[in-house]
């Protein structure tokens, strides 16, 4: 996963100056011209406090904090936005992090969209948790173990995938046999996923709208249509 911003200054021999350092935010990494920060010099990243967080072998600054908050913080650096708590955030979480960074004196009040419908920041319903669940890893450690589960179905299938291209397991019965059932698994999983999305999506006409859900969508299409073609 990675993320830039750039932020440029231009002198007066109209060439461009970029002094760029890298931030590695718990394994994120952000491209920035440190300079964007001198705005603020109350704040942690604005102070002689961030060289506490320089690492000189690897040129770069590491800060092991919630890396979901930092493309926030960013915006508002480079563009004085609105601090703007992400999706399905826990309200203490978001400002356990404005904290850290200094930022508190600069936030204004929780803010949260959820599929781009109403400011839902702790959600109460249990769709609005089941939502925020399925898709922010962030939210609670129930939907962290889900993403981590989520990464390992998908590998698994990956690596079916692969092993199907080798002729010398393809011509083994059992092997068939295994790809056979984690294929139905699979699929299957999926299934479930994207229908539980869809309950969830308020409206559910919503869930069409994304270009990914389309793809999930179509991946496990031929799985039903070989299931049908067998049944005649």
């Amino acid at each position: 996963e990675q993320a830039a911003t750039c932020s440029w200054k231009e002198d007066n021999n109209n060439t461009f100056d970029p002094e760029f350092k890298v931030f590695n935010v718990s394994g994120s990494y952000f491209l920035i011209e440190t300079e964007i920060f001198s705005l603020y010099p109350d704040t942690l990243l604005g102070s002689e406090r961030l060289e506490e967080f320089y690492r000189p072998k690897r040129d770069e600054y590491f800060i092991e904090h919630n890396k979901y908050v930092f493309p926030a913080i960013l915006r508002f650096y480079t563009h004085q936005e609105e601090l703007v708590c992400p999706p399905c955030m826990p309200k203490d979480t978001f400002e356990d992090c404005m904290e850290f960074y200094g930022l508190l004196p600069y936030f204004q009040g929780l803010k949260s969209v959820v599929n781009g419908g109403p400011e839902v920041l702790d959600p109460k319903t249990w769709k609005d948790r089941l939502s925020c669940t399925l898709q922010f890893p962030y939210f609670s450690q129930t939907a962290k173990a889900y993403a981590i589960f989520d990464i390992c179905v998908i590998v698994l299938s990956t690596m079916t995938l692969v092993l199907e291209s080798i002729p010398e397991l393809t011509r083994q019965p059992y092997f068939n046999v295994v790809a056979q059932i984690v294929e139905a698994c699979v699929n299957v999983y999926f299934t479930i996923q994207a229908l539980l999305l869809l309950l969830v999506y308020s409206p559910w006409k919503d869930y069409f709208k994304s270009v990914l859900h389309w793809i999930d969508i179509i991946s496990i299409l031929p799985f039903y249509l070989r299931l049908i073609a067998g049944s005649f």
